[in-house]
């Protein structure tokens, strides 16, 4: 895994998809892949990448910020790569143990912390990436608004490594027909978010290639 430039971290396969999409020739590019589950359950030992000259951590996130709408991408304020972010905003970013639920949950949470967005693995991953001294960029794009209700069972259509898991996916929808509604505006606004997320990312690797 040597001799890469960028190391690009997603908690989820479609967030990676999206950025590969994104980026042409990627692999010819130094750019390197690594998925690492919700809440970074399978985060890596970053050293194995050296040597790097950024790490990206990039993904979806809820808004706690109402001005905040779907596809809108925040980066972190503590971003410590010196790009220029456009018409990017720069955020805090709060890292959560739990999924935020509510509306309710989002609007206390934001009066708490002030930040933007939310996510489950930014503060993780910048504290092992930390002593590596590398420039690191946590990115999101917003997939759910201040707004929007999520239900808890989402969590469990992913495995470990953030892949979908399609029969629990059709089973917990069969249970609750309730929820399709909900399901598909989620998948809707998850592929707005994600091609954002892409060209947010492409952008980011073109400026740290240049």
């Amino acid at each position: 895994m040597a001799n890469h430039n960028v190391l690009i971290l997603t908690a989820l396969r479609n967030e990676a998809n999206a950025i590969q999409t994104a980026i042409p020739g990627w692999k010819s590019r130094k750019v390197e892949f690594a998925m690492i589950g919700i809440r970074a359950v399978r985060l890596p030992d970053l050293n194995t990448f050296a040597p790097l000259r950024c790490i990206i951590l990039a993904g979806l996130g809820g808004a706690l910020d109402p001005s905040l709408r779907i596809g809108d991408v925040i980066i972190d304020c503590d971003a410590t790569f010196p790009w220029s972010t456009g018409p990017l905003r720069r955020a805090s970013i709060h890292t959560s143990s739990e999924l935020i639920r509510t509306s309710e949950e989002k609007k206390m949470l934001f009066a708490h912390t002030g930040a933007a967005a939310v996510d489950m693995e930014q503060s993780i991953v910048r504290a092992a990436a930390l002593p590596l001294n590398v420039p690191f960029i946590g990115i999101r794009s917003i997939s759910d608004t201040a707004e929007d209700a999520l239900d808890p069972m989402i969590l469990h259509w992913i495995d470990e490594v953030g892949a979908p898991r399609p029969v629990a996916i059709v089973r917990d929808l069969l249970l609750r027909p309730g929820s399709w509604h909900a399901a598909r505006r989620l998948a809707r606004d998850s592929k707005r978010a994600l091609a954002t997320l892409g060209d947010a990312v492409a952008s980011m690797v073109d400026e740290i290639g240049s």
